[in-house]
């Protein structure tokens, strides 16, 4: 079984980091460093827009949303935990 911790480290990671050799732009200009979202909330909303895609997720109201979303997270979480070993 893999260590939580390493699903924990992988998954703070950034999905799509830009540092000032790359890019272009103000951030560029001013040597800004921007990780982005993390792979943990990258996975996440892509966990989450396939749930809501395939219309698979039931009542359309706020408290299936807070349902959808921590699903979501834990979708990507065990993904993440895969992908540590």
């Amino acid at each position: 079984m893999s260590d939580p911790r390493a699903s924990l480290r992988l998954g703070s990671e950034p999905a799509f980091p830009c540092d000032e050799t790359s890019g272009g732009g103000a951030s560029h200009a001013f040597g800004i460093t921007h990780l982005g979202m993390s792979k943990r909330e990258y996975l996440a909303a892509l966990m989450l827009q396939g749930m809501l895609s395939a219309d698979v997720v039931g009542d359309r109201n706020l408290a299936d949303h807070i349902g959808w979303a921590k699903t979501a997270v834990r979708f990507a979480d065990a993904l993440l935990l895969e992908l540590a070993e």
